[in-house]
């Protein structure tokens, strides 16, 4: 519990900070340490470290009250966090729309769905529509206007690709969603080489290492059923490799029905309209 694995180095050695008592704050024990740093020799590992969420440049995006919508959904589920009243969701995949209909539910105005993609995605598009959620696609974030925090999003059409006469759209916060990275960073670190996947825009595992594998959003599997399905798989090998049997029936991995996932576009920043 409470141990993030921060190297990967040859033969399976892992290095692993445990944070003992961290969590007690001022309450914590004066016989316990801390933190403890382990030092695995794994005869097999797998990698399931999820990924990283990406932004999108644009013209003063670095004004407080802009964050990633991961970042705000966390707040919200984690901590019971509203990181704003008054919502503007610039995304070009489809986790950002989890994040503003949750947003929503919890009582945010979400004044607009900015996707700058060509078509919204079916099923979000009605939750969004039963919630009174204005998406509006191939459309981009420009700028931003605020002095101690953002106050608008200048929201311009999108030609290919060069923005069009941009129109201020009031909001105290915008989240921002330029799709997922895979967290490959312990499946390099030991030796496994990456392969571009131009759709994802990301780099991925580039097939198995000895003695490792990854799993997951890790290796590029961004939907829930998805990663779940893949994560049983590669635990499967691991356990048949090291010749582990697992008792009781076999049981199936499924997720809670939901929206199915779509292509999400790549696109690193947005030119530059001043």
């Amino acid at each position: 519990q409470r141990t993030t694995a921060f190297g990967h180095f040859d033969d399976g050695f892992v290095l692993a900070l445990e944070r003992r008592t961290d969590h007690f704050g001022a309450a914590a024990p004066r016989n316990l340490s801390r933190q403890r740093v382990w030092r695995v020799r794994a005869r097999r590992v797998l990698v399931a470290a999820g990924a990283h969420e990406r932004p999108v440049v644009f013209s003063d995006n670095d004004r407080p009250g802009i964050m990633l919508a991961g970042g705000a959904r966390t707040f919200l589920h984690r901590y019971g966090v509203l990181a704003g009243r008054a919502a503007v969701v610039f995304t070009t995949d489809d986790s950002a729309y989890a994040a503003a209909v949750d947003l929503s539910d919890a009582g945010v105005e979400v004044r607009a769905i900015v996707d700058a993609r060509p078509e919204a995605p079916g099923e979000w598009l009605s939750a969004c529509a039963s919630r009174g959620i204005p998406v509006r696609t191939r459309q981009v974030v420009t700028g931003t206007d605020g002095v101690e925090r953002v106050t608008a999003a200048l929201v311009a059409p999108l030609d290919a690709g060069v923005p069009g006469e941009p129109e201020r759209v009031d909001c105290d916060l915008l989240l921002v969603s330029g799709g997922w990275n895979p967290a490959v960073h312990l499946f390099s670190q030991a030796g496994g080489t990456l392969r571009y996947n131009a759709a994802l825009g990301a780099f991925v595992p580039n097939g198995a290492l000895d003695r490792t594998t990854a799993a997951g959003a890790a290796a590029g599997v961004f939907d829930l059923a998805g990663c779940l399905v893949d994560g049983r798989r590669a635990a499967a090998a691991v356990l048949d490799d090291l010749g582990v049997t697992v008792a009781g029936e076999e049981s199936s991995v499924t997720a809670a029905d939901g929206p199915a996932r779509t292509p999400s576009a790549v696109l690193w920043r947005v030119p530059d309209t001043g």
